[in-house]
């Protein structure tokens, strides 16, 4: 129980408290100068930083030496490298996530997870603080009511110059600023379209008479139900990974009605149907207004396996032509993927 209690001391040590304690500086930042010694550490300074009011325009000089001159640019250079991993494992971990898992919003979480991992562990983290100086970051900061000093010292060294009181107060840290929340924004956005690219839909309608299960390398997608006819709510959409994959049919007491070795390419559709005929689907092509189109108004749509790559150009889907209704559409070509005599 002892070593459990020294170890969350530890993790609490290395946790970045949400509020400091600071020496405020009643005193207008705009008519100050500072000067003198490190507003750090009280060592003579060498070097100088600017600061400015949180939502403002004015700025002071602040003073420090070279050890503190580091550790005050952390805070900056801290809040860069959380920007650039969080863009950057938005980017790779939606990639892997989308291309691994075949849960769209199971990828989409873990992704947004990875790509706010960087900034909860900025804002969590404590910066290491050296013997004898009085600030892990920032030594000095701009308020609207005045300065915030790290260093009791150092504040009433500007108390006397600008002849202000000084007070302690509880100084809260930097608030989120929204340039944290741009990469799980972009993993937010980016990993859905990154999942529809590496699964493709399938569309499976079952001409069978029995209830079907679809398996991809022996994972099972779903259940369809037997179809009866041409319709446009026919068949059930399935995401199936991209990529050289058998496909089976089977029916719930195991057996197979229907397997082949297909090929799911990324960016388009597919139609699977187990128990058709090879000449069952077609293409049909009707032109609307003063459109007119050149070659054949119907193209077979064959397949030996019962599996087709659906062209790009396709409108609707087991839609007949005649059930367009007038005015739909305001003229062109549609094509129309139709469905005949399948059994």
């Amino acid at each position: 129980m002892r070593k459990l209690r020294r170890c969350w001391h530890r993790l609490s040590a290395l946790r970045t408290p949400a509020r400091r304690r600071h020496w405020i500086v009643a005193a207008n930042p705009e008519t100050i100068k500072l000067f003198g010694p490190c507003a750090c550490c009280a060592r003579p300074a060498s070097f100088s930083r600017r600061e400015t009011v949180d939502g403002g325009n004015h700025c002071v000089i602040v003073p420090y030496c070279s050890a503190c001159l580091r550790h005050a640019a952390r805070p900056q250079l801290l809040e860069a490298a959380t920007l650039y991993g969080s863009l950057l494992l938005s980017v790779f971990g939606g990639i892997l996530c989308a291309a691994t898992w075949d849960s769209r919003w199971g990828t989409t979480l873990v992704a947004v997870t990875l790509a706010a991992a960087p900034t909860i562990w900025s804002r969590w983290l404590n910066l290491p603080r050296q013997l004898g100086h009085a600030a892990r970051g920032k030594a000095l900061r701009l308020l609207p009511q005045g300065i915030a000093c790290a260093s009791e010292a150092f504040a009433n060294l500007v108390a006397a110059q600008s002849h202000g009181l000084v007070s302690c107060a509880v100084v809260k840290g930097s608030s989120l600023r929204p340039s944290m929340l741009l990469g799980p924004v972009l993993a937010l956005i980016l990993t859905p379209a990154l999942h529809h690219l590496f699964f493709p839909s399938v569309r499976v309608v079952n001409f069978t008479d029995r209830t079907t299960r679809i398996l991809v390398d022996d994972r099972e997608l779903g259940r369809v139900e037997p179809t009866s006819g041409e319709s446009p709510a026919a068949g059930v959409t399935m995401r199936a990974p991209s990529g050289r994959h058998r496909i089976q049919a089977l029916w719930n007491d195991g057996t197979l009605v229907d397997a082949a070795d297909v090929r799911i390419v990324s960016g388009f559709q597919h139609l699977y149907a187990p128990g058709a005929r090879e000449d069952c689907f077609y293409l049909q092509r009707a032109a609307y207004g003063r459109s007119a189109f050149d070659g054949e108004t119907r193209l077979d749509f064959r397949s030996p396996s019962r599996f087709w790559i659906v062209p790009s150009e396709v409108d609707l889907w087991f839609t007949p032509e005649k059930s367009m209704h007038k005015g739909a559409t305001t003229g062109g070509v549609v094509t129309l993927l139709r469905m005949g005599q399948c059994r």
